[in-house]
């Protein structure tokens, strides 16, 4: 069992991260849309923190970048993919974000699971109490592993990086070209 909370404390240094990171996405993305913008960065992130749903937050970079970047179709592809994605990923989060850490017992084996609260009432049908914090073993998908934190990191993080690439050139596309000497 000393295995297994170590593990606990492991999953919840995981899920620090991984909301962490996800914070810093939302900063990339408050940068990005005062690009599209163009304006101060200060005023786009106090804007686009004022809304409350990610969704409406990300509808409204989507709506700046239709109009910032249709003299510039490569960005908007890419612009549009990353949106998707971004989307996707933000359901990832909310799985992060609304989950219990727990230890699971199955047969005498102990595994520590993130188990997002909505899966409650599907792993307890049926279920007996098994003592304070131990649940039976979830079934396939519906909670996640130390590993599925992880990766879930590293997915975040190559996010971000790409939200910031794409800003950076954003900027350089915005820039008025140079003039030859």
């Amino acid at each position: 069992m000393d295995e297994a909370e170590n593990e606990r404390q492991a999953a919840y240094t995981l899920v620090g991260e991984a909301l962490s990171l996800w914070n810093q996405i939302e900063g990339s993305l408050a940068f990005l849309f005062a690009s599209y913008l163009k304006t101060d960065a200060s005023i786009a992130m106090a804007s686009y923190h004022a809304v409350i749903s990610f969704e409406a937050r990300l509808a409204m970079v989507n709506a700046a970048a239709e109009k910032k970047l249709r003299l510039h179709p490569e960005l908007f592809d890419r612009w549009k993919t990353l949106s998707g994605r971004i989307s996707k990923k933000a359901k990832k989060r909310a799985e992060i974000a609304h989950c219990t850490i727990m230890i699971m017992e199955h047969n005498g084996r102990y595994t520590v699971e993130a188990l997002p609260y909505w899966h409650f009432s599907k792993l307890l049908a049926g279920a007996k109490y098994r003592g304070p914090g131990l649940m039976p073993v979830a079934p396939n998908g519906l909670s996640l592993s130390l590993k599925q934190l992880d990766d879930r990191i590293a997915s975040f993080k190559d996010l971000n990086a790409r939200i910031i690439d794409l800003n950076g050139d954003v900027e350089r596309a915005s820039q008025p070209p140079e003039e030859a000497p």
